[in-house]
């Protein structure tokens, strides 16, 4: 099993609620609100796991709410509506701020 297939597997099975449990501790309200502005969007949970990941990796001040929602806004408007075109569009950002 590649490392993309295990993350892959991780995100399809771990809701965007889990994920911020096990990231941040409790999930808040806001977080809550947060995650179904997100789904509301038009954003499948996988792909809101991989925009929340990112952002937990690149954030040095944690998670912003208007700047994550912003973001998912950003991720629906380029068409970024599955995993795999998820984990392409993080690695192509992490290329460019290298």
């Amino acid at each position: 099993m590649t490392i993309d297939e295990w993350y892959i597997i991780e995100a399809k099975s771990t809701t965007p609620f889990d994920f911020i449990k096990e990231r941040y501790g409790n999930g808040t309200e806001d977080d809550i609100k947060l995650v179904k502005d997100l789904q509301i969007l038009g954003l499948k949970d996988e792909v809101v796991y991989v925009l929340l990941d990112y952002v937990a990796i690149v954030s040095s001040i944690g998670m912003v709410h208007p700047l994550v929602r912003e973001m998912g806004e950003n991720w629906f408007n380029e068409k970024i509506f599955t995993i795999e075109k998820a984990i392409s569009y993080v690695r192509e950002q992490q290329k460019k701020n290298m």
